[in-house]
């Protein structure tokens, strides 16, 4: 983030950017700015996008056939 102009968060496969965060911080950049509350918002903000759309792709993997609350398959006696 200190470096950047803009941050493009993607997501897993197929890889698409689901989200662009322009940075419109100042040049030259200060070694304070890591510590100021925009700065850290928008680190919170890629860090939780993030761990969403990882656990996003967990339960993809975990139920692959798309089985929601209710199994669709039946169940024979």
């Amino acid at each position: 983030l200190f470096l950047a102009d803009r941050v493009l968060i993607m997501s897993h496969r197929p890889g698409r950017i689901i989200e662009e965060i322009p940075l419109k911080f100042e040049r030259p950049r200060d070694v304070e700015l890591v510590t100021s509350s925009e700065f850290t918002a928008i680190k919170k903000h890629c860090i939780q996008t993030l761990k969403e759309a990882t656990q996003q792709e967990e339960l993809s993997r975990l139920n692959p056939l798309g089985l929601g609350k209710k199994s669709q398959i039946k169940e024979y006696e």
